[in-house]
Parts: C-alpha cells; structure tokens; sequence
C-alpha cells in the first residue's frame, strides 16, 4: 500500500493517543528533522490526559509506517511521508468531510496525486508534495526556498504554499486552472479537470491550434504578472472534449518582476513549442515566442 492510502487506512483505525503522538512528533521534526524517543514521551506524558501507554501507541504508529528511526540506535524518531499524510488528510476531512479516497491518478518525482470525493466539494483531486522523495540535491539546485531548510517537511510545506499562492493569484484571471480549495501542510486540494495531460495525448489528437491556445493561457498569465517557470507537457491538461487547456504545477512560479523572468519565459515556451514539433505539428515558433516576449517586456516597462 502507498503512503497517502496507508495513512488514509490508519486515519480510521488509529486511537486519538497515537495520533497525539504523531502531532507532537511533528511539532519537532519541522524544526529538527527528528525527535529523540525520550522527548517525545516527556511531550506525550505531559500535555496528554491519559498519559499512559506511550510504548504500546508509539509501536501502533511503527507498525503503521506513520514514523520511523532515524538512527540506528533507535534514539531518533521521523516521520514518514505517510505519517504527514495521515495529519493533512485529518485537517482536510474536518473541514470537508471526506466521503471517499481512490486511486493514484499521478506519481511524479515531487508529487502524488489522488482522486477523492468531499461532501462539501463533490469530485476533487488531494496532491501531496514529496519534495526530497528522490534527492535534496537536484531541488536545493532548482528552488530558492530550499536554502532554508533541509526537512523534508519544510520543503515539501512551502512547495504546497507556494502553489497555494498561485492559484489565489490567478483565480479570477482569464488563465484556466482548476478551482483551489484549500491548502493544509504539503496537500492541496483541488478541483477534479476530467481530461488528459497534454504529454500524454496521441499524435492525432494533436494540431496546432492547440498549441495556440497553451500561447493563449501564457499571455493571460502575463497580464496578471505571473510566468509559471516550469511549463512543459505534463503541467498542462487538456479537456476530454478538446476545448480547453488548463495550467497544472506552479510550486515554481516567480512574478513578472523577477530579474530572470523573460530567461523562465522563453524555456517555458520552447518547451511547449519543441513538444508539439516533435510530434510533427508545423508552427511559426520564433514568430510566436517573440510576440510573447515582446508582450512580457512591454507589460514589465509599464510597471
């Protein structure tokens, strides 16, 4: 069983103690990383009622994978990415009562996403962030706010943030996205786009006048100061009847203003422009990705 089903599984069998526990864990890995068992249990013996039973809830939360050691000689105590998803699955069924959880839909180096249904919100997507589920490296050298941090959970927190943010920003622009709903520790939960994902589509599905209209949603991101820095195929997802983009993934999206703005732009769109080539849809790309730029440039000048 993966991490998010497995804590959606503990979520309902857990006794509140073990999950007391793993929220005072929390508490100390976000700043630390880990906690050393000892602390934990002088946390659990002093804000919890029934303080007793500490080894046999701490093992329940061992044997569900929701934690593990982070030393060998078991005097260090992390959490688990399951561990975390069990905490933002908690919140989010609070707030819009859960009625059911499926499938993985998606799986990506810094990601999973999965298919849920609320009460509240009716079919609806729960993504969770696994930023350093690979290796720290590689995102310490792509994202500025990994400077701050080395958890795992403080980065994988200001990635959902950050994506948060962008869809505040553009929620009521020209640009299509997927309604946001709410953001709780690194998952965000979002509006259910039933569609495809442009980098999967067949070649006869493809056709210039939809790369157009991918053009179309980055000049409408533009003009609400906003380049995505990170667009490419799988971050852009295409209607079932064809009719409409939407923009995906923004935990890298900078404001027009930023001093390597137009440099994001032009990769962004010669992404986008070399997928469709490749597949043998002809286009007028260096026409195209000037007039972009030039609408960037213009729209900066006017600040």
């Amino acid at each position: 069983m993966d991490d998010a089903l497995n804590a959606w599984t503990s979520l309902h069998t857990l006794p509140n103690s073990a999950i007391r526990i793993l929220l005072l864990a929390e508490s100390k890995c976000k700043i630390f990383g880990s906690v050393k068992k000892n602390t934990l249990k002088y946390l659990y013996e002093k804000h919890s009622r029934e303080n007793k039973n500490f080894k046999d809830f701490l093992n329940l939360l061992f044997e569900s994978k929701l934690v593990a050691w982070e030393s060998r000689n078991k005097e260090l105590i992390r959490l688990t990415f399951s561990g975390y998803d069990l905490l933002a699955l908690r919140s989010i069924n609070k707030k819009f009562n859960i009625t059911s959880f499926g499938s993985n839909i998606a799986r990506g180096k810094e990601s999973d996403l999965y298919v849920a249904e609320c009460s509240s919100v009716g079919s609806c997507v729960i993504k969770f962030y696994r930023i350093g589920r690979t290796s720290f490296r590689d995102v310490k050298r792509k994202r500025s706010f990994s400077k701050l941090s080395s958890s795992w959970l403080i980065h994988s927190t200001k990635a959902a943030t950050s994506e948060a943010r962008a869809y505040e920003l553009l929620k009521n622009s020209e640009v299509n996205v997927p309604k946001f709903f709410w953001r709780n520790r690194h998952a965000l939960l979002l509006e259910y786009i039933e569609g495809k994902r442009l980098s999967s589509l067949e070649e006869p599905e493809l056709n210039a006048e939809l790369f157009y209209q991918i053009i179309l949603q980055v000049k409408h991101m533009l003009k609400t100061k906003f380049v995505h820095v990170d667009l490419n195929p799988f971050n852009i997802l295409v209607s079932s009847d064809r009719k409409k983009v939407y923009i995906i993934d923004f935990p890298q999206w900078v404001p027009l203003t930023h001093p390597n703005s137009l440099f994001y732009l032009s990769r962004d769109l010669n992404n986008v422009a070399s997928f469709f080539e490749q597949k043998g849809i002809r286009l007028d790309r260096e026409k195209v990705i000037n007039e972009t730029l030039n609408l960037a440039k213009q729209l900066i000048e006017s600040e």
